[in-house]
C-alpha cells in the first residue's frame, strides 16, 4: 500500500510539473514561456498550450526541411563592367586604304567595332593611330595623306563610343613601310593605319 501511495504521489508531481499549472486554470507569464517558447503571450489552458506547442514544432520542422533558394541580384552596372573587362584586345591592328584615299572602307567596320569595344572596356587605355603611305609621292604629300587617314580612323572610333582623350594621331608618311617592293600588293599593304596601344 505504501508503494501504491508513493506511485500516486510521484504521478501527481510529474503531471503538475508537465502542465505547469492545475488543470482548467489559465497559464500565463513565465510558466507559459517555460512550457513552449514562441507561443503567443495570451492566457492558455493546458490543452490549448499543448496544441500551440505542437503547431509551433510542426511549423519549425516544415521550415527546416523545405529547400531555400537564394538568387544573387547583380546591379546592371556591375554586369556591364564585367562584360567590358572580358573584352580581348583584337589581334589585327591595321586598316588598309585605296591609293590616294583617306576614307575608311566598309570592310574595316568589324575591326573598328572590336577596337572600340576593347577601348571602352578600359577607359585608362590609350591608342596611337599611325597613318602610313606607300613610297609613291613626295614626303610632304604622304605626311598629309597619312594624317588624313589617321584622323579618319580616329573619327570612326569616336563614332563608336571611344573617348577622344584615349586617342592620339601621328602621320609617318612613307617613312615606315611594312613591306618592301614595287608590286601592287606590297604597295597596298603599306597604305594603312596602325593602331598601337600604349599600355
Amino acid at each position: 500500500m505504501k508503494f501504491f501511495n508513493y506511485l500516486l504521489l510521484l504521478s501527481a508531481a510529474v503531471l503538475s510539473t508537465a502542465c505547469g499549472s492545475a488543470p482548467g486554470r489559465p497559464v500565463s507569464g513565465p510558466a507559459q514561456s517555460q512550457a513552449c517558447a514562441g507561443t503567443p503571450k495570451t492566457l492558455l489552458t493546458p490543452s490549448s498550450q499543448t496544441e500551440a506547442c505542437r503547431k509551433l514544432r510542426q511549423e519549425a520542422a516544415v521550415a527546416t526541411t523545405q529547400p531555400v533558394t537564394l538568387q544573387a541580384v547583380i546591379h546592371p552596372a556591375v554586369t556591364d563592367a564585367t562584360a567590358q573587362l572580358a573584352q580581348p584586345r583584337p589581334t589585327a591592328s591595321s586598316l588598309y586604304f585605296d591609293l590616294d584615299r583617306a576614307a575608311v572602307g566598309e570592310d574595316s567596320d568589324g575591326l573598328l567595332k572590336a577596337h572600340a569595344k576593347y577601348l571602352a572596356s578600359d577607359p585608362a587605355m590609350t591608342v596611337r593611330i599611325e597613318g602610313n603611305c606607300d613610297e609613291r609621292g613626295t614626303d610632304a604629300y604622304n605626311i598629309t595623306l597619312g594624317q588624313r587617314r589617321a584622323v579618319a580612323v580616329m573619327a570612326a572610333l569616336k563614332n563608336r563610343g571611344v573617348r577622344e582623350s584615349q586617342m592620339t594621331t601621328v602621320s609617318l608618311g612613307k617613312g615606315q613601310p611594312k613591306h618592301t617592293g614595287q608590286g601592287a600588293e606590297t604597295l597596298g599593304l603599306n597604305r594603312r593605319v596602325d593602331l598601337v596601344y600604349l599600355q
